[in-house]
């Protein structure tokens, strides 16, 4: 169900290409599984470098959760699968509307998601 990744076409440096859940999960073509060998892997974020765990997680939605029981992404068995619902009602809403404004304080998501020439 997740396409594996493989090299990426920059030649400024290596990369993976593919999508997040892949990269995470560890989904590689056997090509790329020779070039990563026992490198680690990691993200970089505005110049920072960021180690990635072998263990991750994902949160959804309790409808997405729930349809994974007819039809189950082949993830690695390393995954942590928490449901969006359960974080809110854990929280409670002051909290978690607290939360979320914390986070993404001082965000401009209008000028990062949209292109400078709109």
């Amino acid at each position: 169900m997740l396409n594996p990744c493989s090299i990426s076409t920059h030649t400024s440096e290596n990369r993976v290409s593919g999508k997040v859940l892949s990269i995470l999960n560890r989904n590689f073509t056997s090509e790329l599984k020779e070039v990563i060998a026992d490198s680690e892997l990691c993200t970089t974020v505005n110049g920072s470098a960021y180690s990635l765990t072998d263990g991750w997680g994902v949160i959804a939605r309790n409808s997405v959760i729930q349809s994974w029981n007819k039809r189950s992404p082949d993830f690695n068995g390393l995954e942590k699968v928490i449901s969006i619902e359960s974080v809110c009602s854990n929280y409670g809403e002051s909290k978690f509307n607290n939360l979320v404004s914390e986070l993404f304080s001082g965000v401009n998501f209008y000028d990062i998601w949209l292109p400078k020439n709109v």
